[in-house]
């Protein structure tokens, strides 16, 4: 069955084995999710650091509640009204801010730590001693770092 949700075409598959003709068939395609304005902000971040792990963590997971429905406005994408008055959308700007000041603090927390000795580095001084480093082929920046810490489980 089509549905038409706003400007956003969506697709429901009534029955187990057609629906798993289709994801064979058409893997790609539905594998691809519609980005929503909660998912455009968050893909698109000191002293006390156990501090700043809860901080961003308890940021995360509540980005990660805000990211998870859709707004009005992802059912209408070209609408600018419906664009502008969406409030998840200035809530996870915010958040946005703070976690890249997290970051921000982390990696300087790391830079001023850094005694140039190997051995009881972790990947965020690994990558800033590489950083330094003229000799790669593509430069590594402090949002590269912040990504890896963004993802990282440890």
């Amino acid at each position: 069955m089509h549905l038409q949700l706003g400007e956003v075409s969506a697709v429901v598959i009534s029955s187990r084995d057609a629906a798993k003709r289709v994801l064979k068939d058409q893997d790609p395609a539905c594998a691809d999710r519609p980005e929503s304005i909660a998912t455009k902000i968050m893909w698109a971040t000191s002293g006390n650091v156990l501090r700043d792990q809860d901080t961003l963590l308890t940021m995360m997971k509540k980005g990660l509640l805000m990211t998870g429905g859709f707004e009005l406005a992802d059912l209408f994408p070209s609408s600018k009204l419906l664009s502008f008055l969406c409030w998840n959308k200035y809530k996870l700007l915010r958040m946005h801010r703070k976690i890249d000041k997290i970051l921000d603090a982390i990696i300087e927390d790391h830079k001023l730590k850094q005694s140039g000795d190997f051995g009881g580095e972790d990947i965020i001084d690994v990558l800033l001693r590489m950083k330094k480093s003229t000799q790669l082929k593509f430069p590594i920046t402090n949002e590269n770092i912040k990504a890896l810490i963004f993802v990282s489980d440890d």
